[in-house]
């Protein structure tokens, strides 16, 4: 089969001051048509750069140093910008990561998808541009294409964005698709939906696929191949099926073993004592019911996930009980007090209570300020004197796993694992009863995601905290809490043990996102292949 792309000893050069000298060093690959090659690794790996340098587009401060990257009998790498110009988009294309931010958001869905036909061919009369749109959409199964078409952005669902993200990709049925973390900010029922599609165009067209993901659950259910890189260079490629079930280096041994369980493990039972029990709450946006009637008790040093599709209120029911948003209806009791009807002073007294540690670990963390400011500020909040507050910042960092000298840097210093542990040292200084973590390692790559999950575990028994857990990930869920809460559409459709909830599902929309949990046969047959 012949390659989509074929890259030979392809190095691209760091700035003289990072932290190695290649981002990406001496990487040998092909893709073949008809073929999805997974590239994997953790968060510095160049998976990101590997692509962007086939796109020809690489970041700012980077620069291709050596190698070639033949696409179509030619080195692109070497090709004139006008050149490539002629080529991305219609022969090479790319789905982002961030659908929202890969969309503009003052312009409709059909007139963007249009735009990317008329940049290729301006000749081509507006209402044929139109009608290949429309087409377009009905490919992705996009409902009602004519009515999403005079939609913004904004106006249409997160896994309706990404499918618009690759109608636009397919525009021009280029030779190859590169697919960068395409489906990490998505829920598991869409997950599994946007994964069908793309393996779907790829047996209808042929294209070449080049699939960046840290998630070995998608890899599992999408890869003809796997390659797997770690800082910057190739450390193993073959077939999904041996890679995954018989790894050879042990950096992909390491990667697989932290990939979480949909089997939760077992956890004592916690205090049947509440720390919070809400009680009817509902949120209400003009006649949404975002959040409807939710009742449930955390109990003292216990998790509680909640979990759920994108839109089913997770987040929102979130932000109602730490009062960023006031809810319409219902009680939030803390130590017997309900926050829902708190206000001014005394909501500012007692907020300490209850703190986030927020899914962005970059954008909830002030960028002018160093740690050090920030985690002495939160001390000072939480009702501490200055000095004291300092010193607690300094042993908050030793119990968040980094480095003293972290108190003079800026977030801009860390990687997004760091970063996050910085977010969770300074809920942490506030001296709160209960945390609450909305998708807070969402954005991580598996092994840094497990390294958190375990911090938070470890301090959570040190400290006696009770967490409430947002996740769209089941099998996050599954190795942190101790029970769990399903929501679709503002309401609790099953709450219960986490046990119970995801090896005996018993509503069919529990059951529903079971299923559409990524990796799932294969985490199945290898607990099957070890019990043998």
């Amino acid at each position: 089969m012949r390659a989509a792309v074929a890259i030979e000893k392809l190095s691209v050069a760091l700035p003289s001051d990072g932290d190695r000298p290649f981002a990406v060093e001496e990487i040998s690959l092909e893709v073949a048509k008809g073929e999805i090659l997974c590239v994997v690794g953790e968060s510095g790996s160049g998976k990101s750069v590997l692509a962007s340098a086939i796109m020809g587009a690489l970041p700012h401060g980077l620069r291709h140093a050596e190698g070639r990257i033949i696409f179509g009998g030619r080195d692109i790498a070497a090709l004139p910008e006008q050149e490539l110009r002629a080529i991305r988009g219609r022969h090479i294309a790319m789905i982002f990561q961030e659908p929202m931010a890969a969309l503009n958001p003052a312009i409709r869905i059909g007139e963007q998808i249009a735009e990317i036909l008329e940049i290729h061919e301006p000749e081509m009369p507006r209402a044929e541009r139109e009608a290949r749109a429309l087409a377009l959409m009905r490919e992705m199964q996009l409902p009602d294409p004519e009515t999403i078409a005079r939609r913004y952005p904004h106006e249409i669902s997160g896994g309706q964005c990404q499918r618009v993200v690759i109608a636009m990709a397919l525009a021009w049925n280029p030779s190859l698709l590169i697919a960068d973390e395409p489906t990490t900010a998505l829920d598991v029922t869409t997950q599994a939906q946007i994964l069908k599609l793309i393996k779907a165009l790829r047996d209808e067209h042929g294209h070449g696929v080049l699939f960046v993901t840290h998630d070995f659950g998608v890899v599992a259910d999408i890869a003809d191949r796997v390659a797997v890189m770690q800082r910057g260079r190739l450390v193993e490629i073959g077939p999904v099926a041996q890679v995954l079930n018989d790894p050879v280096h042990p950096y992909t041994k390491q990667l697989i073993a932290a990939v979480p369980s949909l089997i939760p493990r077992a956890r004592p039972e916690p205090a049947e004592a509440p720390a919070l029990r809400l009680e009817g709450v509902s949120r209400f946006f003009g006649p949404l019911r975002a959040v409807d009637d939710v009742t449930f008790d955390v109990p003292s040093g216990g998790t509680v996930a909640i979990v759920g599709e994108s839109g089913s209120g997770k987040s929102t029911l979130a932000k109602a009980v730490i009062r960023l948003l006031a809810p319409n209806a219902g009680r939030t009791l803390i130590e017997d007090v309900d926050f829902a009807r708190l206000s001014g002073r005394e909501l500012m007294r007692r907020r300490r209570l209850i703190q986030m540690v927020f899914q962005d670990p970059f954008g909830s963390l002030n960028p002018n300020r160093t740690v050090g400011a920030m985690l002495t500020r939160a001390g000072v909040l939480g009702g501490l004197e200055a000095g004291e507050a300092k010193a607690q910042a300094a042993e908050l960092l030793d119990l968040v796993g980094l480095q003293r000298e972290a108190l003079e840097r800026k977030p801009e210093a860390f990687s997004g694992g760091q970063r996050q542990r910085i977010g969770i040292a300074r809920a942490l200084a506030m001296r709160p009863s209960i945390i609450v973590a909305d998708e807070a390692v969402s954005a991580l790559d598996v092994s840094v995601q497990r390294q958190v999950l375990e911090l938070l575990e470890r301090l959570q028994r040190d400290r006696g905290l009770t967490m409430l857990f947002i996740t769209h990930d089941l099998r996050v869920a599954a190795g942190i809490a101790d029970r769990i809460a399903v929501m679709q559409r503002g309401r609790v459709v099953e709450f219960g043990p986490a046990v119970q909830v995801l090896l005996n599902p018993a509503h069919p929309y529990t059951v529903e996102l079971v299923a559409a949990a990524p990796g799932r046969e294969w985490q199945s047959a290898q607990r099957a292949a070890q019990a043998q």
